[in-house]
């Protein structure tokens, strides 16, 4: 058990750092979103950019914290895959027409596809665990994260060969508030998971 905390903390701890790049400063915030009298083409707009990764446009579209959309470019070649997966998966369809609650609200279903970090963690980890153990077995001691390092790796380079194995598709039922002439996001706990690649 220990063996394998060990492993699953080397195998996802960038993806944690990766994330907050992205989603920096966020604790279930809200977005300001211009729109054109549609709670329904405000969410389009909200989601289009953050599928995108346009900096500029995503900042210009928040409301009350510092929010960046744009793709980080640190980090080595296998971590830059991993988060090529998670921005080439995303995807999203609104399901119907908004509800109007009353004058000022109205909710809109929207069904979100991502890529799912916490399950290609889980995947790379169950194989390490098993490849570690295997060679245990014949003999083989490892003594440091370093020693596993390079299994972790081979692990999620075989993983990302099919990265559709790991996409997630959701339902959600968003909340939009009118607000000074806009319709606004109003973020929920679940959904911005969903938004991280469900990494947070």
């Amino acid at each position: 058990m220990k063996r394998r905390r060990c492993l699953q903390r080397a195998a996802g701890i960038f993806l944690a750092a990766a994330v907050m790049i992205v989603f920096s400063g966020c604790r279930m915030p809200s977005y300001n979103l211009s729109g054109d009298g549609s709670p329904s083409k405000a969410l389009a707009v909200f989601l289009d950019e953050v599928i995108q990764g346009d900096d500029v446009k995503a900042k210009d579209m928040v409301y009350n914290y510092d929010f960046s959309a744009e793709k980080p470019t640190d980090g080595d070649d296998l971590n830059s895959r991993i988060m090529g997966c998670l921005y080439d998966s995303r995807s999203y369809e609104l399901v119907g027409k908004a509800k109007r609650l009353d004058s000022h609200t109205a909710r809109v279903t929207v069904n979100y596809t991502t890529f799912d970090i916490g399950k290609f963690e889980e995947a790379v980890t169950d194989e390490a665990v098993e490849t570690v153990q295997q060679r245990e077995y014949n003999g083989e001691v490892f003594e440091n994260a370093d020693d596993t390092q390079p299994i972790i790796d081979r692990c999620k380079e075989e993983q990302l060969e099919h990265p559709e194995a790991f996409y997630t598709t959701q339902t959600f039922e968003i909340e939009m508030i009118s607000c000074r002439g806009r319709w606004m996001v109003m973020m929920t706990g679940d959904f911005y998971k969903a938004l991280s690649g469900y990494a947070v």
